[in-house]
């Protein structure tokens, strides 16, 4: 992959990244994946090894596919990034504290899976902002409880 393709990735504002892989013209590709979680989830006992017993298969599957591409990808990184659902949380403390153990469930789970420490910034909770539902039913909802990773180059120094 020519470094042009990666810094106009990162040029264009990608705020997700799920993984970059090689096709056989050696173009790279995004596949953007997000990490969606049920209300309240985690809870504040839930480890980073309870993480795949309450995310739908959808979530698990690219839980896998981002830590895969990191892995095929070491010079790329992710800053992991939690939001939360404003009807989940009674205040903008709540809202924050749920965005964060979002993240660092994610963050840790990644470790505990064998991503090496440096590919990998936060774990940030950003509460209820940068909202993306488009209204107030469940299944728009769903949609600000996610967690996603913004990309960065990791340093070859290290």
């Amino acid at each position: 992959m020519r470094l042009s393709n990666c810094i106009w990735l990162l040029v264009m504002g990608i705020a997700v990244v799920g993984m970059l892989r090689m096709t056989g013209t050696e173009q790279a590709s995004l596949d953007v994946a997000l990490i969606y979680f049920p209300h309240g989830r985690p809870g504040p006992t839930d480890g980073p090894a309870d993480l795949e017993s309450y995310l739908d298969a959808d979530s698990r599957q690219n839980l896998h596919r981002v830590l895969q591409g990191f892995k095929e990808q070491p010079i790329l990184g992710g800053e992991v990034q939690g939001f939360a659902d404003s009807r989940e949380c009674g205040s903008p403390v709540e809202c924050q504290e749920v965005s964060y153990r979002r993240a660092k469930a994610v963050y840790d789970w990644m470790l505990l899976n064998g991503l090496p420490p440096w590919q990998l910034r936060g774990p940030s909770g950003f509460a209820t902002e940068y909202a993306v539902a488009q209204d107030e039913s469940e299944p728009q909802l769903r949609l600000n409880r996610r967690v996603s990773f913004a990309p960065f180059f990791v340093d070859e120094k290290r």
